[in-house]
């Protein structure tokens, strides 16, 4: 291509003026663009007519061609070498001409001028002429015209015009000329089909592309190669995109070569520019068309596309107007409306419809009503066409569920509006859900009577479905008579994803506490053999919803005997009740309508029998009381019945004997007719019996009949009460007198017997002892009673308890049935066997051990006893306490005869505590204690007797504490002791009734945890062979030494911590004497009433301990006399040596010792 540039700014100009014509010569430096810049002169002239009338105007312009140094130059156009003179006219005018250095043909880079004709500011001249110079020179006018021969040197003539000029017309004459070389030019013509679209693809496609190069240049080209560089997306079919043109092989000037090629459009094109360039191996000449070539390609975008924007698929949404919203985009637009299918639920729709809106690239559908609540909605963008026949690529489609309901809360426990008879109910709950999804836990607020709860808080808890309240962890303790409220404030499902949970209202409920009172009464049944109805009470039943009851009630059969219901009061005859009679209860159960006002519930109806009854006692329990269906608890209230005594008249005879043959029959009863006095035709005269005979009778004082004052038959009537007889019996000779009489011919009631024997007042009951014996002579009383019935409150617990009764119990009812859950009969310890026996009845003044499952309180009942009289044997006894109102007896209330009891040998039994054995402070009524006697003796216990005061234990001169295995054992030295049991020791009462094995220090065959001994016999037997004995060495007493002697070895105690004991252990202890008088301070000190003073010598001598007052007046002497050496000790009871109670204040002690000077000490006695 020739290109001119502007080679600078300067310029020649210069003119002339010819006639009316102004002349213009411009004369400006440029250069071509041709392989490189040529040089050039821009040669211009300019005529303008600045006449008035019109001008015929041309210009010839001659040209030499030798710029280089070939004068001779050939010349050349773009249709060839020229050798001979030749002209052109303007419809056939070259664009340039060059002129060679050589020729034909001419050489690359041999160009020694050229000139550009046509193009850029030239101005094509209307003829042309290359030839010989001086030809032109001398002959170039307008008419010339070319020779046709041969030329040497060469010239150019241009002829521009001639033209009619008007006034005030230009005309321009215009041309290149300039030094170059040889050039090449090639022209470009396409032949392309057209392409057009039909269903979104090219058509046709592939497409035809044909390129035909024309060789304008001055030379001949050989090979010609054409290029082809199409857009990405574009591909050829057929043929190289690098190949020979055809007729290419030799392309002269002015000759054409073709190629053509099958292209396919793939992807959318990225360009539409076809690039097209020729090569050849003639020149290193690349031909470019004058532009690349422009294929016009309908603009395809991309087909129709969309992409859900929400709801994204499987979605939840609480909007009742859920939008569904897509990007979508159609790049090509749309025909029709209708060439978009959308699909709802199966329905169609279209963007004619009103419900789907393309707005922005955002395909939006709006339902036409709210959906409905839990649907599942199926939607999609199913189909698109657009303007270009393309379809939609992929179809959108989605789904998404719609929920629109909060979450439910109903079937609360307790219900709403509820009436409970129970106050334990740890928790409540309710069922809370949601019908279409879940409850969020995280939202619920929960309030109890205005205390609010999440289930962050312990109290609430929410699983399953259920809403849980825990009553006991939130401390609300529910009462009779108690409302009590609750509300789910708030609870909402969880969060969707697409608007706001669906949130409840409020659920609030109520429900109250009313415990169903209903109770027995405690009743006095009399006469026994009658019918009896006892009334079930009840509060006011009316509002509570009853119709549903299930009662059972405990008794003693013995005692009751069920005979069914009595329907009245609350319970009508519309009810129906079915009744089942069991061992000891009666259950009523049944069904009716609404339970409506209070007062009696029912009557339990009852026979009770004659005879062993009497006296006796029943409680009347509710084992079980519920109202429908256990929904009404009961409060319940237990009764107690108790039958009163018959009037019955009997007799019993007393048999006094000391043999077979040697025998007295003394009769005593009642009969209706008889009277306190002498009876005739009833009572019979006592005759003097021989002097060998044993003799008896009744006494009588009647002083009707001042002359009958001994009787043998002794008839008494039914009242007053208590009847009492007094009688004497004795034998003839020294010796044992036995009484005997029949215990089951007596009535009900109490019965006793009082006599003397050896100088002791025995009583003994005559219905569960049928003999007695005294020696040789007694004074008798009998005393028949239908005493007071009371009743007493009794507290078992699991497992073994050591009980009495404190009252003469009616046979009407066992321990076994009087004690609940027991499941043993009574085990009393009999010393005489050394052993437990059983024992189906209680009797006063003995203990019991009884085991039971459970625990219980209880009320057990008869004819009461305030004193407990029995005898006592060597060793362990197991008592039992009468009755008394306070509840508790003092320990000295127990009094022997002798007196043989060791008062802290004493052992209660704490069955609901620590299950060991105690040592009691005072007694319980109702409790069974272990008694240790040093030897046989008479007990009497009397419960509203004025017991005396308790002394202090005596405190042993020095103890030592060790334990054999888990048990303490402690030994120690009292002179005042003695080497038997006594006051200082502590015994091991017997295990109970399930055994076990027994351990510990020995004496006189008792099992010790405690064994103080004088020091003259100061040796200490333990039986605990394989237990370990363990102590501490530095406990040893200063001034003793201990040595145990264990089998065959002998062990120093000091030396030592502990040792495995053999069969035959012993601990022996050594004193070693004080080496000077030493008085101790009273213990305890304060005092009352009594207190221990302790004092030790050093040898044997005379001692004198006194007591003073603040005068100096000397008031006990207790001490005086000859004592041994070691410590002594010894009790001052706040008496005077006269015995006067002395009054509270200080006292001085004094110890004066052979003749040595006294000892003083202070104490102080409290009143």
């Amino acid at each position: 291509s020739l290109i001119p540039h502007s080679g600078d700014s300067s310029f020649i100009r210069g003119g002339w003026r010819q006639s009316d014509l102004d002349i213009t010569q411009i004369l400006q430096p440029v250069y071509v663009e041709h392989d490189y810049l040529d040089a050039y002169i821009f040669i211009k002239y300019q005529i303008v007519n600045t006449g008035t009338s019109t001008r015929r105007v041309g210009v010839i312009l001659q040209l030499d061609t030798m710029i280089g140094s070939n004068d001779a130059a050939p010349l050349g156009t773009i249709w060839g070498y020229s050798g001979v003179e030749e002209a052109w006219t303007y419809d056939s005018m070259p664009p340039w001409w060059f002129a060679y250095e050589a020729g034909p043909p001419p050489p690359a880079g041999a160009v020694t001028a050229m000139g550009i004709l046509d193009g850029f500011d030239a101005v094509r001249p209307n003829r042309f002429a290359v030839g010989g110079w001086g030809n032109f020179y001398n002959s170039g006018t307008w008419t010339y015209s070319p020779t046709g021969a041969g030329y040497w040197d060469s010239a150019v003539l241009y002829w521009w015009g001639v033209d009619t000029l008007a006034p005030g017309d230009t005309m321009v004459a215009a041309t290149y000329y300039g030094i170059g070389h040889p050039y090449s030019y090639g022209s470009f013509t396409f032949v392309v089909d057209p392409v057009s679209v039909e269903n979104c693809v090219f058509t046709p496609n592939p497409f035809s592309f044909f390129v035909m190069f024309t060789n304008e240049s001055a030379l001949a080209l050989d090979s010609v190669v054409v290029h082809l560089v199409l857009p990405s997306g574009m591909s050829t079919v057929s043929g190289s995109t690098d190949t020979l043109m055809v007729g290419g092989t030799f392309l002269g000037t002015g000759g054409s070569a073709v190629m053509n090629w099958d292209i396919e459009i793939g992807t959318p094109p990225i360009g539409d520019t076809i690039l097209v360039f020729v090569t050849n191996s003639s020149t290193s000449d690349t031909f470019w068309p004058s532009e690349p070539y422009v294929i016009t390609l309908p603009d395809i975008g991309p087909p129709p596309a969309g992409f859900s924007v929400g709801p994204f698929d499987g979605a939840w949404t609480t909007c009742a107007d859920q939008q569904i919203s897509l990007e979508f985009f159609a790049y090509n637009g749309f025909d029709l409306p209708t060439d978009l299918t959308f699909i709802v639920d199966g329905t169609l729709f279209d963007l004619t419809s009103p419900r789907l809106l393309w707005e922005d690239d955002t395909l939006r559908y709006t339902p036409s009503a709210n959906w409905p609540d839990g649907a599942t909605v199926d939607w999609g963008l199913v189909d698109a066409t657009d303007a270009m026949g393309c379809h939609l690529e992929d179809p959108v489609l989605g789904s998404f569920h719609v929920d629109l309901s909060p979450p439910v809360a109903e079937n609360e426990w307790p219900p709403d509006g509820a009436v409970l008879g129970i106050t334990s109910i740890p928790q409540i709950w309710v069922e809370l859900y949601d019908v279409i999804r879940a409850v969020d836990p995280a939202s619920i607020i929960f309030t109890c009577d205005g205390a609010t709860y999440t289930v962050a808080d312990p109290e609430l808890t929410y699983a399953n479905d259920t809403l849980r309240f825990d009553l006991e962890r939130a401390g609300i303790v529910l009462a009779d008579g108690d409302t009590i409220c609750f509300e789910i404030t708030s609870a909402a499902d969880l969060m969707p994803d697409y608007c706001e949970p669906n949130v409840m209202e409020p659920y609030s409920w109520c429900f109250s506490i009313n415990i169903v009172d209903i109770a027995l009464p405690d009743t006095h049944l009399c006469p026994p053999g009658e019918i009896f109805d006892i009334p079930i009470y009840c509060e006011d039943l009316t509002g509570l919803g009853i119709t549903e009851l299930d009662i059972t009630v405990e008794f003693f059969d013995a005692v009751l005997q069920p005979l069914g219901v009595e329907l009245a009061g609350a319970v009508t005859s519309g009810w129906s009740l079915s009744e089942t009679i069991m061992p000891n209860a009666i259950r009523v159960s049944g069904t009716g309508s609404e339970l409506v006002g209070g007062g009696v519930l029912f009557y339990l109806k009852f026979m009770v029998p004659h005879g062993g009854a009497e006296g006796s006692f029943s409680p009347l329990n509710f084992r079980n009381a519920v109202f429908n269906d256990g929904m009404l608890a009961t409060k319940s209230i237990d009764g107690f019945a108790t039958v009163c005594f018959a009037t019955h008249m009997w007799s019993n005879d007393l048999v006094f004997s000391i043999s077979q043959q040697n025998r007295r029959i003394l009769t005593f009863g009642v009969t209706s007719s008889a009277s306190d006095g002498w009876d005739p035709g009833l009572d019979i005269r006592a005759i003097p019996v021989p002097s060998s005979q044993v003799d008896g009778y009744f006494h009588l004082d009647d002083p009707a009949y001042p002359l009958y004052s001994r009787l043998e038959r002794d008839m008494r009537g039914p009242a007053p009460l208590p009847i009492v007889w007094t009688g004497h019996a004795a034998s003839p000779i020294a010796g044992t007198v036995t009484c005997r009489w029949n215990s089951g011919h007596f009535p009900p009631g109490a019965i006793f017997m009082t006599y003397e024997d050896g100088g002791i007042t025995r009583t003994i009951n005559m219905k569960r002892v049928s003999e007695v014996t005294f020696d040789t002579e007694t004074e008798f009383t009998i005393v028949y009673n239908q005493p007071e019935l009371g009743r007493w409150e009794m507290i078992t617990c699991p497992g073994w308890n050591l009980i009495s009764f404190p009252f003469v119990a009616g046979e009407a009812a066992t321990i076994r049935e009087m004690v609940p859950h027991a499941i043993t009969d009574g085990y009393w310890y009999d010393p005489a066997i050394f052993g437990y026996a059983t024992a189906l009845y209680p009797e006063p003044g003995k203990g019991y051990w009884v085991f039971c499952t459970a625990g219980d309180t209880f009320h057990i009942g008869g004819m009461l006893v305030d004193v407990a009289q029995m005898d006592i044997r060597t060793g362990w006894n197991l008592i039992g306490m009468p009755y008394v109102s306070t509840g508790t007896l003092p320990i000295g209330a127990l009094i022997t005869e002798p007196d043989v009891v060791v008062p802290s040998n004493i052992y209660g039994f704490d069955a609901c505590g620590t299950g060991a054995y105690f040592t009691p402070t005072e007694f319980e009524v109702g409790g069974g204690y272990w008694l240790l006697s040093t030897a046989n003796a008479f007990m009497t216990i009397e419960g509203d007797s004025e017991a005396p005061k308790a002394l202090p234990m005596p405190e042993p001169e020095w103890t030592f504490a060790m334990r054999i295995g888990d048990m303490p054992y402690v030994i120690g030295i009292d002179d005042r002791a003695e080497s038997g049991i006594d006051a200082f020791d502590r015994a091991i009462p017997p295990h109970d009734p399930d055994g076990g094995t027994m351990f510990g220090g020995v004496a006189e065959g008792l099992f010790l945890s405690r064994d103080i001994r004088p020091s003259k016999n100061a040796g200490f037997d333990i039986e605990a062979d394989g237990q370990f004995l363990s102590w501490n060495p530095s406990d040893i007493p200063s001034g003793f030494e201990l040595i145990l002697h264990n089998g065959r070895s002998t062990l120093d105690m000091r030396t030592t911590n502990g040792a495995t004991l053999s069969d035959n252990a012993k601990i022996v202890v050594h004193r070693v004497l004080p080496d000077r008088p030493e008085l101790y301070s009273a213990v305890p000190n304060p005092f009352n009433p009594a207190t221990e003073i302790k004092f030790a010598v050093p040898e044997a001598g005379r001692a004198e301990l006194a007591v003073y007052d603040l005068m100096g007046r000397r008031v006990s002497l207790i001490v005086n006399g000859e004592i041994d050496a070691g410590v002594h000790s010894v009790i001052w009871d706040g008496m005077s040596d006269s015995g006067v109670e002395m009054p509270s204040g200080m006292y001085f002690y004094r110890l004066v010792f052979g003749d040595g000077k006294a000892l003083t000490r202070s104490m102080v006695l409290l009143r």
